[in-house]
């Protein structure tokens, strides 16, 4: 996984076993000047970036390693597998929330989508408060 951030950019959350510590977050973007976007607001955000990645087969590996709180995943990815697959696969060995990000939402998608549990979309473009709200409230469910 990715170092922490560097010291007073750290925002806590309490856990179950008593422990303050960040949610780390998996991010899954193949457009690269919306993932620089993502990186960039998410460091100094209540979330630690432990990876980012661009396509379904680096999620699953950053996924198995690193252990996310929750991830943003874009639908259309490169490689073989979509976000909605990729999350699938990752569900094998990990029940981790998910927050979609997509361009463009076609009803295929929003009924696979309809069908994933502790999933959420949004539609781009979307504010930093919007996708910290929605993985807010996808971590609290």
């Amino acid at each position: 996984c990715r170092s922490p951030r560097p010291p007073g950019q750290f925002v806590f959350a309490y856990d179950a076993t008593q422990h303050w510590t960040m949610k780390k977050l998996l991010i899954v973007e193949d457009e690269l000047l919306m993932a620089f976007f993502l990186h960039k607001k998410f460091q100094t955000s209540d979330y630690e970036i432990v990876d980012m990645v661009y396509d379904g087969e680096s999620a699953i590996e950053a996924a198995r390693r690193c252990h996310p709180d929750i991830i943003l995943m874009d639908i259309r990815l490169r490689g073989a597998w979509d976000g909605i697959e990729t999350i699938a696969q990752i569900r094998q060995f990990a029940d981790v929330p998910v927050l979609f990000v997509t361009g463009l939402l076609d009803p295929e998608s929003a009924t696979r989508i309809d069908s994933t549990p502790k999933a959420s979309c949004l539609v781009k473009p979307v504010t930093i408060e919007q996708l910290q709200a929605e993985m807010n409230s996808l971590l609290v469910a």
